[in-house]
């Protein structure tokens, strides 16, 4: 019995044993529809992750709002844990704030006041002198807002992050560091509506997520491993706008941000289980024809070139026996080419924008495209295929346009080299793409113009094409 055949309770078992990490299982969810419904369950999920840490793991610090008795009380006093060292809030009522209920989060803050507040004005860290870390919290915002998160590192100098909403809806990140200063455009965000930040702290890098999306990602080089000892958070925000369930965890979140922005809970409600499904899940990933944000492939590389994003499609398409690819910001900018068969189905979210994916169009033979506007091409260049010297069996050159009655057979790149087959009314002939005419029709270089079109003068006719898979060489294997 080959090892695909095996019932599915077999397979469950097996994978339980081999105690999968997170990113194992994304990528086992790829190999077959088989092994996706089995992942994809909610039932194995919780028995895979009997041991993941859970949202409370690790948790320092959690202000959910709901243990404030008295109207003249501290709304931070009874919501801060005591884990790591001594806190210190100066937010009071008469600050201009209200606790209220939420169908959402329970209990959260509203303020009645544009004055700058500190939340938090000190949360010391340095009996646990923090390696790695991540706060979260949700806000809304009316009319503008202002977040700070400031970090002290070892009593030597502060470095912050500033999370501004402008009247213009627009999110501005700005972080501050002794070396460097980044300036991030987060988009645009509704007002009156929650939104989650989240950032998280390695021992050499920083990651920012707005609504649980990864925004920027910035390396960290101090020189030595980074120990936060001191964390203030503050805001200052338009009348009508609120926060709720502030946290601070000693260790990295991953999937438990996009788990957290799904659910729109407090981490104690939130399901992790279920933020695993949806990060599991490839219905997250949003397809733009045959390209998408924020997914890749597994394996099966081929090569890579250091090219912009928008080039890598096209460089695919052009190398012999790349099928799918992915599109990264590394280097500058980087293009991995894979090869091997592979659909959409086959590729899996990664939660960041800004790696792109895609799979190369399959080009169809089998339609005919009837009253195609064709003209008489007038130079002789072939500027945009550069198709190599060889002795070709199909040398009457066209020059392939882009206009709607062309359908599939639009000029791109890849149907360069490639036969089509066209009748003007006169007998039809195998001609080779050559160049493009971009706006136009099929442009019939002068040789082509007269056998099509019994010597006609030059002006406009009517023809129909086909794309064919006739090979233009008078020879097959390789060549380059």
């Amino acid at each position: 019995m080959s090892a695909p055949d095996l019932p599915p309770e077999v397979w469950s078992k097996i994978i339980l044993l081999a105690k999968p990490t997170y990113k194992q299982l994304i990528q086992l969810s790829t190999v077959s529809q088989k092994f996706r419904r089995l992942i994809l369950n909610k039932w194995f999920l919780k028995k895979c992750f009997t041991k993941y840490p859970m949202l409370t793991k690790d948790l320092l610090l959690h202000i959910d709002f709901t243990n404030v008795i008295e109207t003249d009380q501290n709304p931070l006093m009874n919501s801060i844990g005591d884990m790591c060292g001594y806190h210190d809030s100066v937010v009071k009522h008469n600050d201009g704030i209200t606790i209220e209920t939420d169908e959402l989060f329970n209990r959260i803050l509203t303020f009645q006041t544009a004055k700058p507040i500190w939340l938090i004005n000190a949360f010391n860290l340095q009996k646990c002198s923090l390696k790695t870390f991540s706060i979260s919290l949700w806000f809304f915002y009316s009319t503008d807002g202002i977040i700070v998160f400031h970090f002290q590192r070892a009593y030597s100098w502060w470095w912050c992050i500033q999370i501004t909403m402008d009247i213009e809806k627009q999110m501005k990140i700005r972080v501050i560091l002794p070396s460097k200063i980044w300036d991030i455009d987060g988009g645009q965000r509704d007002e009156h509506v929650w939104h989650h930040v989240a950032i998280t702290h390695g021992e050499t890098s920083l990651h920012i997520y707005i609504d649980g999306q990864l925004i920027k990602k910035i390396d960290l080089q101090y020189g030595e491993p980074i120990r936060v000892h001191n964390l203030r958070i503050g805001c200052h925000f338009s009348s009508g706008s609120g926060l709720a369930d502030i946290a601070v965890w000693g260790r990295r979140l991953l999937p438990e941000i996009k788990s957290i922005y799904q659910q729109k809970t407090s981490i104690k409600q939130a399901d992790l289980i279920q933020g695993l499904l949806n990060g599991l899940s490839i219905t997250a990933i949003h397809w733009n024809g045959n390209w998408a944000f924020a997914c890749d492939f597994y394996k099966n590389d081929l090569t890579d070139a250091r090219i912009p994003g928008e080039q890598c499609g096209g460089r695919c398409a052009a190398t012999s026996g790349c099928t799918h690819f992915t599109s990264t910001t590394y280097n500058g900018g980087t293009c991995w080419m894979k090869h091997g068969h592979a659909t959409k189905e086959n590729a899996f979210s990664t939660g960041d924008r800004s790696v792109v994916c895609g799979v190369v169009e399959q080009i169809s033979t089998d339609r005919t495209m009837y009253g195609v506007h064709t003209t008489r091409h007038g130079a002789t260049e072939h500027g945009a295929c550069a198709l190599p010297t060889s002795n070709y069996a199909v040398v009457n050159p066209v020059a392939l346009g882009n206009i709607e009655s062309l359908k599939d057979l639009k000029f791109r790149p890849q149907l360069c080299g490639h036969v089509l087959n066209v009748d003007c009314g006169h007998g039809s002939l195998d001609i080779i793409v050559t160049n493009s005419n971009l706006g136009g029709g099929l442009d019939l270089y002068g040789s082509t113009w007269d056998k099509l079109t019994n010597h006609k003068p030059p002006g406009i006719t009517s023809c129909k094409v086909r794309l064919t898979d006739r090979n233009a060489f008078n020879f097959h294997g390789p060549r380059c």
